[in-house]
């Protein structure tokens, strides 16, 4: 208002001059595009008398209302489309950095914080001088400068410990060579044997017998015939069987052993028990089987010769995935695997494995995942998986070729209960292993691998698959292994099903006649009829 004033006063010829000519061109331009009539290139209105009188209005526009103004109308249609982009981008950055705070935050808490699913212990407050006295009571004193780690881990130790009431089970479950804080670093750096000449000829086979003694015979007097088999160990739960059957067990196994059978009796036994060496296996190599699935021997056979060219890696025929999602990593079957064509794991029911693994695993394990294990009485064969892939720089463990694993025979028996998979703890048990085991680091990230390459090839690509399949060329092949592969290298889609057919005939007509093959002709008379009777007496 002081500046008009003053120029009012000074020179008034010259404002009312300057506000007439604004006033005039504003009345003379257009109304249908107002925005236009800042544009450079429009040209004057038809009321112009000439280009000259057009410009200056120009400048008197330019005057009036500054030179900024046009900038401001020229962006004045993109104006909201900028500013809903820009709130687009902060929303989603700030959403983006929520969820990696909570996934942070989680990571942070899981060596602490159990599953949800109520499978696993509860927390514990980590207080020092109760640590110390629960180490004092389990004559495992923690010292003054301990660490808060250590202090829990004991005092998870003590609780689980408790869950125990007889004094011979504790006594079992706590075995000296376990140490009582994970160590990790001492575990990798303890280098797995070399295997010799005779251990890439021969393997031991640790079988898990289940609830039903005749279908544990039929699977060792199967296995007790193949040549590779150097010894055969039955792991045998004495709890879950008569006092004629553990009497009997012995006498039956030396007739269809071969001289090669050895009776682990064990009593109340954990899914650990099948890792941990009571008697020290003969060969290096170590095949897990659980007598559910019996296995063609020469299925067998070239997964082992596969295995003694990288025995630092787990090698199995059940395959298995993980996904990693933002909030949990989750466990997959083998239908997932098979549809996504990727696998990172692989169950232990039917895996070879390195002789010094079973014993790190007894030893070095977590004792966090120990505990999840025995209280869920579920992922033991995650935890092998994820340990052992842990000690290879996350490296998934390899597979048998395609053939291989469909060579098999699945034995049923209505008396035997099955484990069921809660897929809601599986999942529990993948994301907070690799948390454990520091396989979430980019140094050590455990990934994936492409699971289906052919019928011939499958799993992680390794040295061997870049050539022919039969290896004619490479060195220390045993001439066992090259007559397997001749024998299926030129299997083909079409033929594949009567080749492997063929090849099983023998053997699934041994399994068909013990009558439990589910629904052939002999379990259908054994055990369909018994179940129709039964539901008619009712």
């Amino acid at each position: 208002m002081m500046e008009v004033s003053a120029m009012s006063s000074d020179r008034p010829h010259e404002f009312t001059t300057l506000i007439s000519s604004s006033l005039k061109f504003r009345n003379d331009t257009p109304t249908t595009s107002p925005d236009r009539s800042f544009d450079s290139d429009w040209a004057p209105s038809p009321s112009s008398s000439s280009p000259l009188e057009y410009k200056g209005r120009k400048q008197h526009i330019h005057r009036v209302q500054g030179p900024h103004m046009k900038s401001l109308f020229w962006y004045r249609g993109r104006f909201h489309v900028r500013m809903i982009l820009i709130r687009t981008v902060m929303v989603t950055l700030g959403v983006a950095m929520f969820l990696h705070a909570a996934a942070f935050l989680r990571r942070s808490f899981h060596v602490s914080v159990p599953i949800s699913t109520g499978a696993f212990p509860e927390i514990f407050l980590t207080n020092n001088e109760v640590g110390r006295e629960v180490g004092r009571e389990l004559g495992r004193e923690v010292s003054d400068e301990a660490s808060d780690e250590a202090i829990e881990e004991v005092r998870r130790f003590r609780k689980f410990v408790d869950s125990f009431t007889e004094r011979e089970t504790r006594r079992r479950l706590i075995p000296d060579s376990m140490s009582s804080l994970s160590n990790l670093i001492e575990a990798r750096d303890s280098l797995p044997a070399l295997l010799v000449d005779a251990d890439r000829k021969k393997f031991t086979i640790r079988l898990t017998a289940g609830f039903f003694a005749e279908r544990t015979y039929v699977a060792v007097e199967h296995y007790a015939k193949c040549e590779a088999v150097e010894q055969i160990q039955l792991l045998w739960d004495s709890g879950a069987y008569s006092e004629r059957e553990n009497e009997r067990v012995e006498e039956k196994m030396k007739k269809i052993g071969n001289g090669k059978v050895l009776v682990d009796k064990r009593r109340e036994t954990t899914l650990h028990d099948k890792f941990e060496l009571r008697v020290e296996p003969p060969t290096i190599g170590v095949l897990m089987l659980e007598d559910e699935n019996v296995f063609l021997c020469e299925a067998l056979e070239s997964g082992f010769y596969r295995w003694t060219r990288h025995p630092e890696r787990i090698l199995g025929y059940e395959p298995r995935f993980h996904k990693e999602n933002s909030f949990q990593w989750e466990y997959s079957t083998y239908t997932e695997a098979m549809t996504a064509n990727r696998y990172s794991m692989v169950l232990t029911s039917s895996a070879f494995v390195h002789r010094d693994y079973l014993s790190l695993y007894t030893s070095q394990l977590p004792r966090s995942m120990y505990n999840a294990v025995v209280d869920s009485n579920n992922c033991e064969d995650i935890a092998m998986t994820l340990f052992v892939s842990s000690l290879t720089g996350g490296k998934p463990p390899l597979l048998a070729d395609y053939w291989a694993t469909q060579a098999r025979m699945k034995l049923y028996s209505p008396h035997a209960p099955r484990r069921t998979e809660k897929r809601a703890t599986r999942h529990a048990c993948v994301d907070t292993f690799i948390t454990e085991l520091q396989l979430r680091n980019r140094d050590r990230k455990m990934y994936d691998a492409e699971l289906y390459r052919g019928l011939l090839t499958f799993g992680d690509k390794v040295e061997e698959d870049k050539g022919k399949y039969y290896l004619p060329g490479m060195k220390g092949v045993d001439d066992r292994e090259i007559a397997i592969r001749k024998k299926v290298a030129k299997w083909t889609r079409k033929n594949f099903k009567d080749k492997l057919g063929y090849m099983k005939k023998t053997f699934k007509g041994r399994m068909i006649k013990t009558g439990l093959v589910h629904g052939s002709k002999e379990w259908n008379n054994r055990f369909e009829a018994h179940s129709t009777d039964s539901k008619n007496k009712h």
